[in-house]
């Protein structure tokens, strides 16, 4: 019954003290280099949509699971998942341009991501052995400046630990590092080349504008 009670008011402290219920900001471990690597520029977006600043989890307690402490992520997550694809980029062999809008863009496509899906959770009845899991869903989107969408993939990646102290920092590098290596062998696909590479072409009227210019002069 003592030890009981003390497991307990172990668990309880550890909960309330917040130990383990946020995640450092958005961060990967190594990435694996593909062996077919690319060139070339490419416009990627600023932040990531999905990705509210609100809880991303629970900390559960009690036989039962009850959730008693939320997960948040610290930083600004949507900005922070768009750096880390930018490196999976860079890793792949391109050049990455941040930019605010289509017009910054000049035509050329621009890469946006939106998290479907993110989720994290620990189990804290039995500590010191305290399980954490969880992981994210993302969609990454070529998108031309007439709203035409060019290529699409989704990406998952999670994570699972037993560590009594990090644990939500240990799965979410994991399910990064899953995550952003998928995303190195997407970007080195003929698909995902040639969809980058094609450009919005102007419309009859454009044309036709741009020809009386020309004769104008």
């Amino acid at each position: 019954m003592r030890s009981t009670i003390l497991k307990l008011v172990v668990v309880f402290s550890f909960s309330v003290s917040g130990v383990g219920c946020s995640i450092a900001p958005l961060s990967h471990g190594g990435l694996e280099l593909h062996e077919a690597t690319r060139s070339g520029e490419i416009n990627i977006a600023e932040k990531a949509s999905g990705l509210d600043g609100g809880k991303v989890g629970w900390g559960r307690l009690t036989p039962f699971a009850i959730p008693v402490a939320p997960v948040y992520v610290k930083g600004d997550e949507s900005a922070d998942l768009m750096n880390n694809i930018k490196e999976a980029l860079v890793l792949s062999g391109y050049t990455a341009n941040t930019v605010l809008d289509s017009v910054e863009g000049n035509g050329s496509p621009i890469l946006h991501a939106l998290v479907n899906k993110k989720r994290y959770s620990n189990y804290t009845y039995f500590a010191p052995l305290v399980p954490t899991w969880g992981g994210m869903d993302v969609t990454l989107s070529l998108v031309r400046q007439d709203g035409e969408t060019v290529w699409e993939h989704n990406f998952k990646g999670g994570g699972f630990t037993m560590n009594f102290f990090d644990g939500y920092n240990i799965v979410s590098k994991k399910s990064m590092t899953k995550i952003l290596d998928k995303m190195v062998i997407a970007f080195s696909t003929d698909d995902f080349f040639r969809a980058m590479n094609s450009v919005e072409l102007p419309s009859i009227s454009e044309k036709i504008t741009q020809n009386n210019a020309v004769v104008n002069k």
